[in-house]
C-alpha cells in the first residue's frame, strides 16, 4: 500500500539566506531593464520579505505565513475533532409541538481517550449529554463514562386539574469494553462488553397548594393537593456486543435488566422490573450513504428510531412510547456534521467502526460523539395522588344552599335567602372564638380553613337567616 506523504518542508531558519536572494533577483531585475532603456519596476517592501513556513505533528499540519499570503493545510489519516449542528422537530406527548436544536461536538484527548459533547434544546427541554472513553493500558480493555442532565418543563393531570411541573433529571452510564486485536479482520466481532446505567428525576417546583371540592350524596368534601410528583429511580445493567456481518453492516445488541422505582408520600412505592434490550442496526449501501435503524425496550420506554445520511448531512427520527405510566412523544432531526483531520483513504463502514486497541481514532471520536442509548428521554416522575388530603367534611343534612372551595382554600356556605349571621360555633362540643375564622358576609357563611387549628376536631355552627336557624356540620382531618 503506498501511501501519502506531506511534503518536504523547511523552517524559517533560513530565512535570511531567502531573503538575500529575493533581493539579488530584484536588483538584477531592474539592471536589466535600466540597460535596455526600460524604466525599472520598484520592489514593494512586502515582496522583499521572506515567506515563512512551519510544520507541526511530525509534519502532518504545515502551513505558511507572508505579507501578501498565507496557508495552512493537514497531511494525515488522523481524525481528530468532530462536530455537528441540526434543527428539527419535538412533539410530547402532552403538549404542542416546535423546533428543536441541537450542537455537539467531540475531541481526542491525547491518542488513547476522546471526550464528547450534545446539547439539545427547545421551548420545553435543555437535554446534555458527556461522553468519555479511555483505552487502558491493559490491551484490550476500554472503559467508558457519561453523564446526562435534562431540565425543563412538563404537564401534569393532578387530581385537582392539569399544571405545569419544573423538573431536573440526572442520568448516568459506565461501562468497559474488551476490543479484539487488530489484527483480526473488520468483519466478525469488534468487542463485547458491560454497561451499568442509572437515572433519578428531581422534581423543582414549589408551587401553592391547590384546593377543590368533591360533592356527594351525604356531604361536600374539601381536598388540599399539594401538586407532588413521585420522581423516578432507574438502574440497569446489560451485556453489551458489537459486530459487522459484513463490511458495509454493523450491528450492536444489549440485553440484560432494568428496574424503575417510584416512591410515593404515604411511603409505598411502585416497582417495575423487566428485562431489556436495545438493538441497532448501520448499513452503508454505497459510499457516502449510510442507513440505521434502532430498537429499546425496558422499563422506561419502548423506543423506535430510524436515520438516514448522505456524506456530511443526517436525518434522524424516533417514537417512544412511554411505559410505566408515562407519555409517549417523537420527534426528528436534521444536522450537518463537520470532521477536521480526516484521513486521505477512504474505509468501509466495518473499519471505521470498529474500536482498535491502537489508531483508533475514528471509532473513538464516533463512539463519544452519540447519545446512549440507555439514557431515558422523557422525565420519569408521574403525579403522586397519595399526598393529596382530605381537610374538611361538610354535611348536607341542615343545609338547603350548596358548597364552594375559592383558589385561598376558604369555603363559601350558602344558608337562607337573607343575610346570615352567626349565633354560636363549637368545636368538640366547647364554644370556639371564631372571630377572624369563620365569618359572615352579605350572601354567605366564610370557612378560613387555612386558620383553623391543624388537627382533627368536629365544628357546629349555628347560623340564623329569615327568621330560620340552621346548624352547619363540618369535621376536619
Amino acid at each position: 500500500m503506498i501511501e501519502d506523504q506531506p511534503p518536504g518542508l523547511s523552517t524559517a531558519l533560513s530565512s535570511d539566506n531567502i531573503m538575500l536572494r529575493q533581493a539579488s533577483s530584484v536588483l538584477e531585475s531592474m539592471k536589466t531593464k535600466a540597460e535596455a532603456g526600460l524604466d525599472p519596476d520598484l520592489p514593494s517592501i512586502e515582496s522583499l520579505l521572506p515567506t515563512v513556513r512551519f510544520a507541526f505533528a511530525d509534519g502532518t499540519i504545515n502551513g505558511s505565513i507572508a505579507p501578501e499570503s498565507s496557508s495552512l493545510s493537514y497531511w494525515g489519516r488522523r481524525q481528530y475533532f468532530l462536530a455537528d449542528i441540526g434543527l428539527g422537530y419535538y412533539k410530547p406527548g402532552w403538549g404542542e409541538g416546535g423546533l428543536r436544536g441541537k450542537a455537539g461536538m467531540a475531541s481526542l484527548l491525547g491518542s488513547h481517550a476522546a471526550a464528547g459533547l450534545s446539547v439539545t434544546l427547545d421551548e420545553h427541554l435543555l437535554d446534555v449529554v458527556v461522553n468519555t472513553l479511555w483505552q487502558t493500558p491493559i490491551d484490550g480493555l476500554q472503559l467508558k463514562a457519561s453523564g446526562g442532565y435534562l431540565r425543563g418543563e412538563k404537564a401534569f393531570t393532578f387530581l385537582s386539574g392539569s399544571a405545569m411541573q419544573d423538573l431536573d433529571q440526572y442520568s448516568w452510564v459506565i461501562g468497559a469494553d474488551w476490543i479484539t486485536s487488530d489484527e483480526a479482520a473488520d468483519t466478525g466481532l469488534h468487542a463485547v462488553g458491560i454497561s451499568l446505567w442509572g437515572a433519578r428525576a428531581d422534581e423543582d417546583s414549589h408551587d401553592d397548594p391547590v384546593y377543590f371540592m368533591k360533592e356527594s350524596a351525604e356531604a361536600y368534601t374539601l381536598y388540599r393537593d399539594p401538586l407532588e410528583l413521585s420522581e423516578g429511580r432507574l438502574f440497569g445493567v446489560a451485556a453489551t456486543a458489537q459486530a459487522a456481518l459484513h463490511e458495509n453492516l454493523v450491528t450492536k445488541i444489549s440485553v440484560g435488566y432494568e428496574s424503575l422505582e417510584y416512591p410515593f408520600a404515604d411511603g409505598s412505592k411502585e416497582t417495575h422490573r423487566s428485562l431489556y434490550g436495545d438493538l441497532s442496526v448501520v448499513w452503508e449501501p454505497c459510499e457516502e450513504i449510510s442507513l440505521n435503524a434502532g430498537l429499546k425496550k425496558g422499563s422506561s420506554e419502548e423506543r423506535f428510531s430510524l436515520g438516514a445520511g448522505f456524506g456530511p448531512i443526517r436525518i434522524s427520527s424516533w417514537y417512544s412510547a412511554g411505559e410505566t405510566g408515562l407519555e409517549d412523544d417523537k420527534g426528528m432531526m436534521l444536522t450537518y456534521a463537520l470532521g477536521l483531520g480526516s484521513g486521505t483513504q477512504k474505509t468501509r463502514l466495518a473499519g471505521r467502526m470498529r474500536p482498535r486497541r491502537s489508531n483508533g481514532e475514528s471509532a473513538m471520536l464516533l463512539q463519544v460523539q452519540q447519545r446512549p442509548q440507555q439514557m431515558p428521554l422523557t422525565f420519569l416522575a408521574k403525579v403522586d395522588e397519595t399526598a393529596v388530603s382530605a381537610d374538611a367534611v361538610i354535611e348536607k343534612s341542615g343545609l338547603d344552599g350548596s358548597a364552594s372551595v375559592d383558589q385561598q382554600g376558604d369555603i363559601h356556605i350558602m344558608v337562607g335567602n337573607g343575610t346570615p349571621h352567626i349565633d354560636l360555633v363549637l368545636r368538640n362540643g366547647v364554644s370556639f372564638a371564631y372571630a377572624g375564622t369563620i365569618e359572615s358576609t352579605a350572601s354567605d357563611i366564610v370557612i378560613r380553613t387555612k386558620r383553623l387549628p391543624q388537627i382533627a376536631a368536629t365544628y357546629l355552627i349555628r347560623v340564623s337567616s329569615d327568621d330560620k336557624n340552621y346548624t352547619i356540620k363540618m369535621e376536619t382531618e
